[in-house]
């Protein structure tokens, strides 16, 4: 499994509605791609926030013939790997029906947090500290 920086923003797109077809892209964010097997399974995006000294784990995404391989936690080690370099903190949030992407962020590390302002709505909030 390969996940690589990429600049390709037309492949980022596809994958994005293909897995997240309601969804509008997050085309502010600097976007990683994953292959499997020389195929195209999934796509992540990391944002740094402005003025402050955390990342945001924008969007991670893989195609339903590639989930339960892992291919979710390994892109969160990269764009971690990724923030470490720049930043202390990383925030994230996760859909309260989205039990897979919750179990593998707390698996990883991330804890439920309630920020001061709930900016992405009634979803469970999570943060890490990168270098704890």
């Amino acid at each position: 499994m390969n996940v690589r920086r990429t600049s390709d923003i037309a492949v980022i797109r596809r994958l994005h509605s293909q897995i997240f077809p309601a969804d509008d892209f997050p085309d502010d964010c600097i976007h990683w791609l994953l292959t499997v097997s020389a195929h195209q399974a999934g796509f992540c995006s990391v944002k740094l926030v402005e003025g402050e000294d955390t990342a945001f784990m924008a969007r991670a995404g893989v195609l339903p013939k590639w989930r339960g391989q892992g291919c979710h936690g390994r892109m969160l080690r990269v764009r971690e790997a990724w923030a470490r370099k720049r930043v202390r903190y990383g925030v994230t949030y996760v859909l309260r029906d989205n039990y897979a992407s919750l179990a593998n962020l707390i698996k990883a590390g991330w804890r439920l947090y309630e920020p001061a302002y709930r900016w992405a709505g009634d979803v469970f909030y999570l943060q890490k500290d990168l270098h704890g």
